[in-house]
């Protein structure tokens, strides 16, 4: 990859230690073409002294203003830039800010920074009485402004994954991985990222993409660093049992969790309230499955019912012949069978204005048949309606609802 450098060159009171010390962070670095950043004096008293002994392409960035910082950062970005697009990676650029005024040298580091640049270097030696670098004692110091970028990077995507943030979470780690090359950066980040794709997968219900990723985190050494182990063992256990279990009450506490991570970190209350009215209708669906002979919804098996509720139900038939049960449906049949919760529900929308109106509430939002936007009072009273109906199934649910909360990432 081919290598430039952006230099600023001052005058200082001596000339020619500069040239010298600027050639000697040349000769070390070895770039295949050079900017000079260069004030009136300097491109006259001190450049030349540079270029009469070179021999890599130069060209010379003159400006005028070398004491305001603020002015001369923007006039070093733009040539950074500039060697950018015309095809040299960050990581292939060395800015050496040896000689130049004190805003000469912070406003190339900044830029530094804000580029990421893959080098930053300064040339040191041993002093004389009068201040000057004995010859001979030249020494290079270089850093990675790319490095420093990359932490400040990884606390970027940290706060994305603790606000439930996962795909920027995972695109900020993307970044990462091309400005760096450092082993233990790329091991962290690897980790964050799958992590991210996990809860992500989890998020969206797609329980296989979160347990594959999950396991390629089974011996990293960080889930101990940030003390996940025990919590991830405990969610991948969960996971196991959602996906085996067609109906579970777990897939009922997913969804409560589901939505108040919609309610509390986005405020996103008509997706909540759609994920609420979604474990209504399933919880009705599981207590179905599990306590009445497998009872499934989407397509009623008469056998399966007792004969006194088999007339009843066959009149529900559609034209594709099938008994299909609404959430309404679901809990008037578990009324009919003489289930504590199909009473429950019965009894609420017989009697409770404010339960029918949280039910209600779906129907007229932009997810589902109207256009009328869900209000966090609304949201929420639906939820207190469902922990009250999971809580006479599960008695144990808040517990559950507890475990499966997403970690947060230390900073």
């Amino acid at each position: 990859m081919f290598k430039a450098m952006v230099i600023t060159v001052g005058t200082g009171r001596d000339r020619e230690d500069i040239s010298k010390a600027i050639l000697f962070s040349i000769k070390q670095q070895n770039p295949d073409i050079i900017y000079f950043l260069v004030s009136d004096l300097s491109e006259k008293e001190t450049l030349p002294l540079i270029t009469s002994n070179l021999t890599v392409p130069y060209v010379p960035k003159k400006f005028q203003e070398i004491n305001d910082v603020e002015i001369i950062y923007f006039e070093y970005k733009k040539q950074i830039d500039a060697l950018v697009k015309s095809g040299y990676e960050p990581s292939n650029i060395v800015a050496d800010y040896t000689s130049g005024t004190k805003s000469m040298s912070a406003a190339l580091l900044a830029a530094s920074f804000a580029a990421g640049l893959g080098t930053v270097s300064y040339i040191y030696g041993t002093r004389d009485r009068g201040g000057r670098v004995i010859s001979g004692t030249e020494r290079p110091m270089a850093f990675a402004p790319a490095r420093i970028f990359a932490y400040q990077k990884i606390a970027q995507a940290k706060i994305s994954f603790n606000s439930n943030r996962f795909q920027s979470c995972v695109d900020i780690c993307k970044e990462v991985e091309k400005m760096t090359s450092v082993p233990e950066i790329l091991d962290e980040i690897f980790f964050i990222r799958t992590l991210a794709t996990a809860y992500d997968a989890w998020d969206r219900f797609d329980f296989d993409t979160a347990l594959e990723k999950f396991a390629q985190l089974k011996d990293s050494s960080f889930l101990t660093k940030y003390e996940l182990k025990g919590k991830t063992e405990k969610h991948k256990e969960f996971l196991y049992r959602e996906k085996r279990d067609k109906y579970s009450y777990d897939r009922v506490i997913d969804l409560i969790a589901n939505a108040n991570r919609r309610f509390d970190e986005e405020g996103r209350f008509d997706d909540g309230l759609a994920r609420l009215y979604r474990a209504f209708e399933y919880l009705a669906q599981v207590k179905l499955y599990v306590d009445h002979n497998s009872l499934e919804t989407k397509n009623i098996d008469l056998n399966k019912l007792p004969d006194h509720l088999k007339s009843k139900y066959a009149m529900k038939k559609k034209d594709n012949g099938r008994v299909e049960l609404s959430l309404v449906g679901d809990y008037e049949l578990l009324g009919d069978l003489g289930d504590g919760l199909g009473k429950m529900f019965n009894t609420d929308r017989n009697n409770d204005e404010q339960f029918k109106k949280a039910l209600s509430k779906r129907n007229s939002s932009i997810l589902a048949h109207g256009f009328q936007p869900i209000t966090r009072e609304a949201a929420l009273t639906l939820l207190e309606y469902l922990k009250k109906y999971i809580g006479h199934v599960d008695s144990n649910y808040e517990a559950r609802l507890a475990l499966i909360r997403f970690p947060r990432l230390r900073k």
